[in-house]
């Protein structure tokens, strides 16, 4: 990717993530590389405003709050969508499915999504198309715990931004491909366990409301108790208390 070279600072992360080769070897014993060794790094634009035949085309265009709604995840449509026109005349490109997008700037850094379908991004995403080298879902992963790294190396004082320099400089602990495909198969498990407790807890207050009602039921019918019961006036139950109001004329009630 043209554009200014790569940042020569080496800064760490904490699971598998760094600007630079670091000198400390991995946890896991993963070889660092750098990153555009085994994907290619891209970016997106956005066409004209000005121009009302580069928009309401038929090819998705990304922005961040799409990216913001499919955090972690995989999108497939966007909320709007340029022309081939907006697309010629803008620094916009078409990317293929599997392409892994980061977002940059601003209070949106970290967001990682996957793209599902052929789409652009606007300038706001550093895109990296995974080689075969790469499963996408384990770069993602890694983006998505790197989360507070990311936002560590963004710079600007009123508004942050991860700049290219920074991107191009990535590098990742890589295991083998085998290995990251276990990896990801087995987040895919924990992730939909982690889901059906969610569900399951969500259902908690309905549950305990109905456990409460049941038991209401149970009292007020004789069932709670086994006992038997008859029907009887209140008045022969309790004893009535009436009230008052003290006189407002009197300052001192």
């Amino acid at each position: 990717m043209a554009g200014r070279k790569a940042s020569t600072h080496i800064r760490t992360g904490d699971f598998g993530l760094s600007v630079g080769k670091p000198e400390k070897k991995h946890i896991a014993k993963w070889q660092y590389v750098t990153l555009q060794d085994v994907a290619t790094l891209a970016t997106g634009q956005t066409p004209s405003r000005k121009m009302n035949n580069y928009w309401d085309g038929n090819i998705p265009w990304m922005a961040i709050g799409d990216a913001g709604r499919h955090d972690g995840g995989v999108i497939m449509d966007t909320k709007e969508h340029i022309t081939q026109e907006g697309l010629n005349n803008s620094a916009a490109k078409i990317l293929p499915k599997g392409t892994v997008c980061l977002s940059r700037s601003a209070a949106s850094i970290g967001y990682a999504v996957i793209l599902g379908k052929k789409m652009a991004t606007n300038q706001g995403f550093v895109n990296w198309i995974c080689s075969n080298l790469l499963e996408p879902r384990f770069l993602q992963s890694l983006l998505l715990a790197e989360r507070r790294f990311l936002y560590s190396i963004a710079e600007g004082s009123a508004h942050k931004t991860i700049y290219f320099p920074e991107a191009k400089a990535f590098n990742i602990a890589l295991p083998p491909l085998a290995e990251q495909k276990r990896i990801v198969a087995k987040l895919d498990s924990l992730f939909s366990h982690l889901k059906n407790i969610k569900i399951h807890l969500a259902n908690i207050p309905q549950l305990l409301e109905k456990f409460r009602q049941a038991i209401l039921t149970q009292a007020v019918t004789g069932k709670l108790t086994d006992s038997s019961f008859q029907f009887v006036k209140l008045s022969k139950a309790v004893k009535f208390i009436g009230g008052g109001t003290p006189s407002k004329a009197v300052a001192n009630y």
